[in-house]
């Protein structure tokens, strides 16, 4: 396996060099220390780069010799391009870690720096360190004091992965892990339907869903050291306030997931990872989703853990929650959802839903809840459901196309997959099979 470090020769980078050589000891793993030589505009790629090819080569084969003086396998390369187009394509393919050094966000002479190194982070197919305070790092990986790490999360797939990669921290050293999420508080009431939007002062109904999604994620991590859970908000760029909070929060590391949507760049200039690089003061790990085996990670079981199904308690609707209660495995949870539109009715929806909870049949171990709903808005209310309880699918009927079925769930049901961000389940009405 090969940890791969980008250098220019400048002390940022001869920096990096040592964190990625100390990365590498502690792994187990052969170090390539890597250089582009970039053509300046209007001059060719050919013979005319091979002195400065040669050169480059000659200076990474003396860093080099230094470090094999530590019992550390060492390799060079040296080629010619433009960085973030010849890193994809001259890394050998069982590379584990791509390390960088910067100096901050000013533009300079010098192609590490700035926004060459964001480029790089945009094409990086494996995750990707960059180094702005090696001696924290350093002095932790010699086994003196505890790493102090933020990880950032939106609640997407995306950061889950990232978190489930900071796992790997723990080889290194111990670390104290703080998992950060940025609110911005209009996306909030929408996503959970609850009003008026304030921005001073916190809404019970959203802090207790954040809390839930943030201790359950926080759960799953072990890196030795203490575990906690920060809500921030913002009206402005997430990942700057990520930097910010991650300053203020003492941080030696942040750790940020990324799409890496190379196709389209303005979404990379856009994307939580990308500010955060652009804005941090500290040392950097970009952790890329869409990876190699991102085909083989999409086959992993989903655990079932909680459902939501909605109904209106004609015979297609109800049949969406018997579909959920023989999906839904041991232990899981079933959510029965039924949205009036006046508050009037709620009291008669929830009586309906205990009737239908009494009647249906459950597995064993399996929790059934009602939630009776009131909202104008019937596909937004179920998808707000679902967000508040943490669904991990959504199920709905789909009536026949009669005209009385389109008033309710003939349309709701496109609705609901439309906008859900869960995964939706639609149960067509069984006279149309």
């Amino acid at each position: 396996m090969t940890i791969l470090c980008a250098t220019d020769f400048s002390q940022p980078a001869d920096d990096a060099v040592r964190v990625a050589a100390d990365i590498a000891r502690k792994r187990g793993e052969t170090l390539l220390l890597w250089h582009a030589v970039q053509p300046q505009m209007g001059d060719p790629i050919g013979p005319y780069a091979e002195p400065m090819r040669a050169d480059a080569a000659a200076r990474l084969e003396a860093g080099a010799e230094r470090i094999r003086s530590t019992r550390l396998t060492v390799e060079t390369s040296a080629v010619v391009g433009f960085p973030d187009q010849e890193l994809p394509t001259t890394m050998p393919a069982d590379t584990t870690l791509i390390v960088a050094g910067a100096r901050g966000h000013s533009r300079g002479t010098h192609w590490l720096i700035g926004t060459v190194v964001e480029r790089l982070a945009q094409v990086a197919p494996v995750p990707m360190l960059v180094v702005r305070q090696p001696a924290a790092l350093q002095s932790w990986m010699e086994g003196i004091g505890t790493l102090n790490v933020v990880v950032a999360t939106d609640l997407s797939a995306v950061s889950d992965f990232a978190l489930r990669r900071a796992n790997l921290l723990r080889a290194l050293g111990p670390c104290n892990l703080e998992l950060l999420y940025v609110e911005y508080p209009p996306t909030e009431y929408a996503r959970l339907g609850v009003g008026p939007v304030s921005v001073y002062r916190s809404h019970r109904v959203i802090d207790d869903v954040l809390t839930h999604e943030l201790t359950r994620r926080a759960d799953t991590v072990n890196l030795g050291g203490n575990v906690s859970t920060r809500i921030a908000k913002t009206l402005g760029e997430a990942g700057a306030a990520i930097a910010m909070e991650a300053e203020e929060a003492d941080a030696d590391l942040i750790v940020v997931g990324s799409h890496q949507r190379r196709a389209l760049s303005r979404v990379w200039q856009g994307s939580i990872a990308h500010g955060v690089l652009h804005s941090a003061e500290t040392n950097v790990l970009v952790v890329p989703f869409h990876t190699a085996d991102e085909e083989i990670r999409a086959l992993e079981t989903v655990p079932l853990t909680t459902i939501v199904a909605a109904t209106d308690f004609s015979p297609c609707g109800n049949r969406a929650v018997a579909w959920a209660c023989s999906m839904a495995p041991r232990g899981a949870h079933v959510v029965l959802v039924n949205v009036v539109r006046r508050d009037s009715e709620a009291d008669a929806s929830s009586r309906e839903l205990d009737r239908v909870k009494a009647t249906v049949s459950r597995g064993d171990g399996m929790r059934v809840d009602t939630v009776a709903m009131v909202g104008k808005d019937v596909a937004a209310t179920i998808c707000a459901t679902a967000e508040r309880v943490g669904a991990d699918a959504v199920i709905v009927g789909r009536h026949s196309r009669s005209r009385a079925s389109q008033l309710f769930l003939g349309s709701v049901s496109g609705e609901v997959l439309a906008r859900s961000r869960r995964p939706v389940l639609i149960v067509p009405d069984p006279a149309t099979i």
